[in-house]
């Protein structure tokens, strides 16, 4: 039940239990952090988004590229990802891009490797609810 604090496996979590509602497909900005549980994006996973989960304590450049990509998404595409800030992010690493089951820790923002990663598992969660799968644009 929503309330229910639960314990990932991984860090940030790629699946497991969840609550009920999930998170607003958006780019959450670092001043929100905990602002929205985690609990919420896992159910984001499951349905077959992507989330983004960036250390606030990241270089403005980083911070910056990813909610440039994320509010570049427009029409169906807007619906398949989302960002947050995360203070466990793995040490070395300023985001991880993560899918039901998956996950890719990065340095540097690359809107190639996102959308490499998007199309192999967007919209391809368990709980199939309308999320696209996504096709890079040329």
């Amino acid at each position: 039940p929503d309330g229910t604090a639960v314990q990932y496996e991984t860090s940030p979590p790629t699946s497991g239990n969840h609550w009920e509602v999930p998170a607003e497909t958006e780019f959450y900005p670092p001043e929100s952090l905990g602002e929205v549980p985690t609990e919420r994006f896992v159910h984001n996973l499951e349905h077959g988004q992507i989330v983004i989960w960036y250390s606030p304590d990241a270089p403005q450049s980083v911070i910056d590229d990813i909610e440039n990509y994320n509010d570049a998404q427009r029409g169906e595409q807007r619906l398949g990802i989302l960002a947050t800030p995360y203070s466990d992010e793995p040490e070395g690493y300023n985001f991880t891009i993560t899918a039901w089951t998956r996950s890719q820790s990065c340095e540097e923002f690359s809107p190639d490797v996102v959308d490499a990663f998007r199309e192999q598992f967007q919209g391809k969660g368990p709980e199939q609810v309308g999320v696209p799968t996504f096709t890079a644009e040329d």
